[in-house]
């Protein structure tokens, strides 16, 4: 799983189906608003890929590593 993040948007790129579903069972399980998004920006690693979008989701990250740990 990798982490990015603008100010307080967390962004978080799942490696597998299962870790797209945890990551989104988890979001709805506590609650937090959250959408998936592509990536279509030209030259990054993330182009083309889905990720999760956590509108103020930094302040979930540490809580999201341990619950995959």
């Amino acid at each position: 799983m990798q982490f990015d993040n603008h100010e307080t948007d967390l962004y978080i790129l799942s490696e597998t189906q299962k870790e797209r579903h945890n990551l989104q069972s988890f979001c709805e399980t506590k609650k937090i608003s959250f959408q998936w998004s592509y990536s279509n920006i030209k030259g990054q690693n993330w182009e083309g890929k889905q990720f999760l979008e956590i509108p103020f989701g930094v302040f979930f990250k540490d809580e999201i590593i341990a619950y995959f740990n």
